[in-house]
């Protein structure tokens, strides 16, 4: 694997003692005896502490993009692609200091099909808290035949970007170039 570059995330439950993280680190270890180059520590995340995707985005956000981002090309390649990657997390983008919730319970509390009640109950990540008066966006991740359907009624392609001029207040992110499917997706 000499000259295979690559990088391990893993998530375990480490209410499995036995096997906590065993596949990712023997993955990194076998890499590396075969001699594939490691761009960014390995990342971990467990399950039972409630926050991987947080942990994930993290470990993403501060260790595997700017790996990809400050890899250099050998002299060889001078003639290879030449990529920019944009490092901003997804807080700079949305503009919001933004956390991942598990929803706990969704129970809809009306029976007129038009206006759905619902009592919602989120798990919060364990780093934050929550009081009386305390702002809350929800923003969904949304299903990708939805996407889809969307994309096709406006006759946009997949790969389309979207550069939102401000026009009244919104979290939305504005003069800065985002897909479609980022956009409508989440």
């Amino acid at each position: 694997m000499k000259d295979v570059k690559y990088a391990v995330y893993g998530c375990g439950n480490r209410d499995w003692v036995s096997t906590f993280h065993k596949i990712p680190k023997l993955l990194d270890s076998k890499f590396k005896e075969s001699g594939a180059i490691c761009l960014a520590p390995t990342g971990l995340g467990d399950i039972a502490a409630g926050d991987i995707f947080n942990d994930f985005d993290k470990w993403q956000d501060e260790a595997l993009w700017p790996a990809l981002g400050g890899a250099k090309e050998s002299p060889e390649d001078e003639d290879g692609l030449e990529i920019e990657i944009d490092t901003a997390s997804r807080k700079t983008i949305l503009r919001q200091d933004v956390h991942e919730a598990v929803v706990v319970s969704n129970v809809v509390l009306t029976r007129d099909a038009k206006s759905k009640k619902r009592h919602i109950e989120l798990q919060l990540p364990t780093s934050i808290t929550y009081s009386t008066g305390d702002y809350l966006a929800v923003l969904p991740m949304n299903n990708q035949k939805t996407i889809q359907r969307v994309l096709k009624r406006f006759g946009l392609p997949w790969d389309a970007m979207l550069n939102i001029i401000a026009g009244g207040n919104t979290t939305l992110p504005t003069k800065h170039p985002i897909s479609a499917m980022d956009c409508l997706g989440s």
